[in-house]
């Protein structure tokens, strides 16, 4: 008599099960009194401030362009630490009344988060420079103006995005490939990479006006779209996605 042969039971396997993706969320902003005047008067602060200078930016980009970087600087390290959480405390929004103790530490972080957000900000200048030469920009010539303009970018653009969102791979990705729900950080650089693409439209154009040259209209187009990206991302768009990927979104 033949037998059949017993069969094995399944192996399990020792390999851990790969966790999924954490949830995508907005961050949303501050709603006192404080944080609520700096979000509405920085944009327009910094503009009169632009205007004011614009002149200068037109007859010496360097020039011009350093002196309006530094004073932006500082009104984006304001702006951030008054009205956008850190990482990691986007949930904790309304929670109660800290302690003394409590709310110095977390002035401590948000200030050390701010200080590392401007440095991954700078850091990643070189890049966008790069971004700007691939994309027509002179490579050999107008060194300088070129880098200033990627430094704008990356102050307007990407030190409150790296504030509010950290360097998560996940989250990252969501962002390149338009996943991300949308809030104020992220339309800022929806926002200034539109404007900047726009900006650089009137440059080839045989008007032979002053205000033509390189980088001046590309910078003017970051700082509008970024202000227009703002606006609507923490209004009427906050919260959508314009690609819709397979990773749920954070429930507020």
């Amino acid at each position: 008599m033949v037998t059949k042969p017993a069969r094995s039971a399944p192996v399990a396997s020792n390999e851990p099960e790969t966790p999924p993706p954490p949830p995508l969320a907005s961050v949303k902003l501050h709603t006192d009194p404080i944080a609520l005047s700096i979000r509405l008067g920085q944009p327009m602060l910094v503009a009169a401030f632009f205007i004011y200078n614009f002149s200068n930016v037109i007859a010496d980009p360097v020039e011009g362009l350093q002196e309006i970087l530094a004073v932006v600087a500082v009104a984006q390290v304001v702006y951030v630490l008054a009205c956008v959480p850190e990482v990691g405390t986007k949930y904790k929004i309304g929670a109660a009344t800290k302690k003394k103790m409590e709310r110095r530490s977390s002035i401590q972080r948000s200030v050390f988060t701010a200080i590392l957000s401007l440095i991954l900000s700078g850091l990643i200048t070189p890049f966008a420079h790069l971004v700007l030469v691939l994309f027509g920009g002179p490579f050999l010539n107008l060194v300088k103006p070129t880098f200033l303009c990627a430094a704008h970018f990356s102050l307007v653009c990407m030190f409150p995005l790296f504030y509010a969102h950290g360097v998560e791979s996940s989250t990252w990705l969501a962002i390149g490939s338009l996943g991300q729900p949308i809030d104020e950080p992220y339309g800022a650089l929806c926002g200034g990479l539109l404007g900047a693409w726009l900006g650089a439209v009137p440059i080839p154009l045989d008007w032979d006006r002053e205000w033509q040259k390189w980088p001046v209209t590309i910078v003017c187009g970051i700082y509008m779209g970024a202000a227009l990206g703002r606006l609507l991302g923490g209004t009427l768009m906050f919260g959508r996605r314009v690609v819709e990927l397979d990773v749920p979104v954070k429930e507020e």
